[in-house]
């Protein structure tokens, strides 16, 4: 049987101990609970991030990353799943004509564009609450939000890439009393790019970079169907580099302010090109 003074010291030296390891544990799970959040770099001048590389260096890890995945190696045996290469389903998604409207109205006159109330007699058929199928009208914020919100929860996971071709805007229909201004369908257009960045940004639960490739849209342009020229070209081309930069490659960028098209890889041997159709229709 111990000492009374020599028992206090062991029971000393293991909670020491003990409260060591706790603090160790605890801290390295912080710290893999911040790098299961951290997604991988932009694309770079190298147009793609490298799929094929097995080095975690390849993915521009810090020091506390690389230390981390070191800790994670040594107890578990194994890389930590953040290091893995994406998984490949061989899958796309294409959204394209989301065509939202901030004026849409719930119970309107579909004879307004879903615009305006009218008299009851005078309502031959009044606006859904997620849209209107059949009429001449386009979507409520809240279809869109709906619509990627499920893509998002039920489909992200299972595909490689996004194919985005624009419509985003409103349709032009209701020139009398709203008609639509530049000014509206970049604004329109920044909405819908915030729901397609919520949808497919890396996340907790899916740290993968998922390629979404954007397009222009003939009802994204000023006027419709048209590039415009000159000062007002240069401007539109200008604002949606600025928008979908988070897809459009950093070497792919002059490009884009210039003839509105780039190209961008979305895996190992896959290449997609954004075309421009605008030009054709001018």
């Amino acid at each position: 049987m111990l000492p009374a003074d020599r028992l206090y010291k062991n029971t000393a030296s293991f909670s020491s101990c003990l409260m060591l390891y706790t603090l160790y544990f605890v801290v390295l799970a912080g710290v893999l609970s911040l790098l299961t959040c951290w997604s991988p770099p932009p694309l770079g001048d190298d147009n793609e991030i490298d799929y094929h590389e097995q080095d975690v260096s390849s993915w521009g890890q810090s020091a506390l990353q690389q230390m981390v995945a070191w800790s994670w190696r040594s107890w578990t045996g194994r890389r930590h799943p953040i290091f893995d290469p994406p998984k490949r389903h061989g899958y796309f998604i294409h959204i394209t004509d989301l065509h939202i409207d901030e004026e849409y109205m719930a119970g309107s006159n579909v004879d307004t564009d879903c615009h305006r109330f009218g008299s009851k007699s005078a309502i031959t058929q009044s606006a859904g609450l997620l849209g209107t199928p059949g009429a001449k009208c386009d979507s409520p914020i809240e279809l869109a939000e709906k619509t990627l919100d499920y893509i998002s929860r039920e489909w992200r996971d299972k595909i490689d890439f996004v194919v985005w071709t624009g419509d985003n805007s409103r349709h032009d229909w209701d020139k009398k009393y709203r008609p639509r201004k530049r000014k509206a369908i970049y604004h329109l257009n920044e909405r819908v790019q915030q729901m397609m960045q919520r949808a497919f940004w890396p996340t907790a639960r899916d740290p993968r970079h998922i390629p979404v490739v954007p397009t222009l849209g003939n009802n994204d342009v000023y006027p419709h169907n048209t590039m415009g020229s000159g000062d007002d070209e240069a401007d539109l081309l200008q604002f949606f580099s600025r928008l979908w930069q988070p897809w459009i490659p950093t070497d792919q960028r002059a490009t884009f302010r210039q003839g509105g098209y780039f190209a961008v890889n979305v895996g190992p041997r896959l290449r997609v090109l954004s075309l421009n159709t605008m030009f054709p229709c001018t």
